[in-house]
């Protein structure tokens, strides 16, 4: 592992050209002290890849961040409450600003108040030592490193550790954000952060927090770099699944898991989805279980739909094709997916065969034709349809003869009268 600098030496920004560009124009610009803070500098330091910019400007954030869009041909957004700003380049790029502020809970969980504070109090208020550190930018393109919590140091033990009693208890996000950090950059939890975060659990400090919150954190988790299972498997150690519901964490299946996720990124060219991750072990819980997840995490009627339960082995041995295309067709792609990480050979035969069902599908008989043939309107034609449909899909009929199929049917059909064809 690379040496990690300590506080007051200088650092050397390896950045992609892209973002060496932005640093340019935010070191470039008059006015106040301006730093690159918080995950941006954790990485620096341990030689990752940085994808996004964070600055802590001391003063006028607004100003600056009005004076930096129009450097970068941005939009600037601002977000006065909180006393921060984010300038969207044209790339699609975006680079967030906060003016250095101190923060105070006025209840477990609740957003902050801000006011002005120093560099040095601004890093006090965040999660965990190894995000609390700033780099302060050179004209000669270099960086001075600002750590007076101990950060750098906790980088090179692989150590997370929070910085005040009461963080988890001030916000509860925090739990979500340190197991993936501790997942994403194999870190161990320090002994009184772990008892800090235990005890905060115990106090119900998940419950304050609302669905909205609690599904971006949980998302997050599931869409990080880090191995989703790991990730999932991580948060039922420290019970934070079974804030969510109590059954998910016995739920897991790690193969299952991941197989769904490798049929996704099959599918789609994507590494990750939380709905697909989230999926497997969603499918294993009863209708009312996973409405209580629903309304838990405020999910839309969108992402309700990509959860559901699994066919068992023996129900995918006695479906037939047009059953499984019944049931797989209106299903969105996640859900698919999910299905596929679950099922053994049959299900995932039908579930491979779909394309070619839909195929066959799109050529199915239409009541329109059926009725230029001869056969009156009525109840008795959608039966008849759903019947020739069926046996379209089974190899029973080809897309040719559906039409004599369905006449034949009519007319062995005792009730069929008047006659057709």
């Amino acid at each position: 592992m690379k040496r990690i600098p300590r506080h007051g030496e200088a650092v050397e920004l390896q950045l992609g050209s892209d973002l060496r560009g932005i640093v340019a124009q935010v070191v470039a610009l008059p006015g106040p002290p301006r730093y690159l803070v918080g995950g941006p500098v954790r990485d620096l330091l341990l030689g990752r890849s940085v994808e996004d910019l964070d600055f802590a400007v001391a003063g006028d954030v607004e100003g600056f961040g009005r004076a930096l869009a129009g450097r970068l041909e941005g939009v600037l957004q601002t977000f006065a409450r909180f006393g921060t700003a984010k300038v969207m380049c044209l790339d699609g790029r975006e680079v967030d600003l906060a003016a250095l502020r101190r923060e105070t809970y006025r209840s477990p969980g609740a957003l902050p108040r801000v006011e002005p504070a120093s560099l040095e109090e601004d890093l006090r208020r965040r999660d965990f030592s190894i995000n609390a550190m700033a780099l302060e930018l050179q004209p000669s393109g270099g960086a001075i490193l600002h750590d007076p919590w101990g950060g750098a140091e906790d980088l090179a033990a692989r150590r997370l550790r929070v910085l005040s009693r009461d963080s988890f208890r001030d916000d509860p996000t925090r739990l979500w954000r340190g197991v993936r950090f501790a997942c994403r950059l194999g870190l161990r939890w320090a002994g009184e952060t772990l008892a800090r975060g235990q005890e905060a659990l115990a106090e119900g400090v998940m419950d304050r927090l609302s669905g909205r919150r609690q599904k971006v954190e949980l998302r997050k988790l599931l869409e990080d770099p880090a191995d989703p299972q790991d990730c999932l498997a991580e948060a039922a150690r420290w019970g934070l699944l079974a804030t969510v519901q109590e059954r998910l964490p016995e739920a897991l299946d790690r193969t299952a898991g991941g197989a769904a996720l490798q049929r996704w990124q099959a599918l789609t060219g994507e590494v990750r989805c939380w709905r697909v991750s989230l999926g497997v072990p969603m499918a294993a819980l009863s209708e009312d279980q996973r409405r209580a997840v629903a309304e838990r995490l405020a999910l839309s009627r969108q992402e309700r739909r990509c959860f559901g339960p699994a066919p068992t082995a023996e129900d995918w041995a006695r479906m037939r094709p047009s059953q499984a295309h019944r049931l797989l067709a209106p299903l969105p792609e996640e859900r698919r997916a999910v299905l596929w990480g679950l099922a053994g050979a049959a299900g995932r035969h039908h579930i491979d065969d779909l394309p070619r069902l839909e195929k066959l599908a799109s050529e199915r008989l239409t009541g329109a034709r059926l009725l230029a043939a001869g056969c009156p309107q009525g109840p008795h034609l959608g039966a008849l349809l759903a019947r020739t449909h069926g046996a379209l899909l089974d190899g029973e009929v080809s897309p040719r003869g559906q039409l004599k199929y369905a006449l034949d049917l009519w007319r062995d059909t005792p009730s069929s009268s008047p006659s057709c064809g």
